[in-house]
């Protein structure tokens, strides 16, 4: 990206008369792992845990630069040092380390890491949305289900919005007839909201379905009248 390129460029010419300049070092470490300098990065970010030990978020910055060198121990490790700074925040730091791990691919890291946020707080249905998806990535489409069914029991007012989210999942990822069927989910729960027929038309469309994606085309043109 070239942007991060720049920025790059910009942070090294700006830390020469700015050493020791805290909040310049993470933009630098952020950029070096944004243009695959993930060694540069841990380098960075160790300096700045070194700097200041109790700065929770460092270590998450380094544990993500850890992580992109596949370093999985040490990433690990430096999260936990995350939560032992900051307990309460467990929860949401092992989010973010699975959500690294979910887009390199490490699938069953990403779920290791979603059971420890499971195990801090049971009942925040986010954990289990984020399960859902990583389900929906390897392709364990009845998995994603049962793990979004979980989610809704625990927020029923949200229903919609998760089938939703859920059907818009499977579409990314191309599994459309499954998609069908999670929208309609969604339809049930707020059959007036024109998005949620509106994202059903495209599902059926994608499946050659063209008098159901034109039906559901104009009951969302109609709702939104």
């Amino acid at each position: 990206d070239g942007h991060y390129d720049r920025l790059v460029v910009i942070c090294e010419r700006a830390m020469v008369s700015q050493p020791e300049d805290y909040a310049l070092m993470g933009d630098l470490g952020e950029a070096y792992l944004k243009t695959g300098g993930s060694e540069k990065a841990v380098a960075v970010f160790r300096k700045m845990t070194d700097m200041e030990p109790e700065d929770a978020m460092s270590y998450c910055r380094l544990g993500n630069a850890l992580a992109a060198l596949e370093s999985f121990e040490e990433a690990e490790a430096a999260y936990e040092r995350a939560t032992a700074i900051e307990p309460t925040m467990a929860g949401a730091y092992y989010s973010r380390l699975s959500e690294v791990y979910r887009q390199a691919g490490h699938y069953d890291r990403a779920i290791l890491a979603l059971d420890r946020c499971i195990r801090e707080n049971a009942s925040e249905p986010v954990y289990h949305l984020l399960f859902g998806d990583i389900m929906v990535e390897k392709g364990d489409i009845a998995a994603a289900f049962i793990a979004y069914e979980r989610a809704v029991k625990m927020k029923p007012g949200f229903t919609g919005a998760y089938f939703n989210r859920l059907g818009n999942t499977l579409v990314r990822f191309s599994h459309h007839e499954k998609a069908v069927t999670a929208f309609q989910k969604a339809i049930t729960s707020e059959p007036d909201n024109p998005f949620y027929v509106l994202y059903l038309a495209g599902a059926h469309a994608a499946l050659g379905q063209g008098d159901l994606a034109r039906q559901a085309m104009e009951k969302s043109d109609a709702l939104r009248k």
